[in-house]
């Protein structure tokens, strides 16, 4: 309404019982005005940057501004894979930030090093946070947008509430997480997917 906007876009989705409605619309008002404000909002862009004063400013702020950040362009990975040498099979966890831009990366690093954390560099487009130290002080002190939730592009946990996904990722570093009998799983993609639904049963 502040905009003008009369014509937009209304998508209804449901999955695992959730229903959630996604609105989109087109505006080069809106457009205009946001890029005002951040003449380096394309991170495509070489002069992209987080704003100095953001980098400057209080635990309090650069955690709001993390936490946006990363609900946006980020999110919790958790994987499953068989150990060839283990015998076993294996969870993977990290909170990710999609990063592009080297000088936005680096920045980002910047900031979540001041809070405390311990990033690494994944890739050339990705930091991400790892540890079981790091992904319990996120999710106390950062965590995501309540509701954000996992995207389509990610078959196993789409739907799901991303702090759920972290929540139930934090709970698999207990030893006895997982039932017993999945250690004795050989590798198949039909044992895999059982593991998977079982991990559903924790969100």
């Amino acid at each position: 309404k502040v905009f003008g906007i009369v014509h937009f876009y209304e998508h209804k989705q449901e999955f695992n019982g959730r229903k959630w409605t996604n609105i989109s619309f087109c505006s080069t008002d809106i457009r205009d005005y946001l890029k005002a404000l951040t003449p380096s909002y394309s991170s495509n862009s070489d002069e992209t940057k987080i704003p100095y004063f953001t980098l400057e400013s209080s635990n309090k702020v650069i955690k709001t501004f993390l936490k946006s950040f990363v609900s946006c362009d980020g999110g919790i990975t958790v994987s499953i894979f068989y150990d060839k040498n283990k015998k076993k099979y294996i969870m993977n966890k990290s909170i990710f930030f999609a990063i592009a831009n080297k000088r936005l990366k680096n920045q980002i690093a910047f900031l979540l090093k001041k809070l405390g954390f311990r990033p690494k560099e994944y890739k050339e487009d990705e930091i991400v946070l790892d540890t079981k130290d790091d992904l319990i002080k996120f999710s106390k002190e950062i965590g995501f947008i309540s509701m954000c939730k996992v995207s389509h592009s990610n078959s196993h946990w789409h739907g799901y509430t991303k702090n759920s996904v972290l929540k139930m990722a934090i709970k698999s570093f207990d030893k006895y997480f997982l039932p017993q009998f999945i250690k004795r799983f050989q590798p198949s993609q039909n044992n895999k997917n059982k593991i998977i639904k079982n991990l559903k049963n924790y969100l």
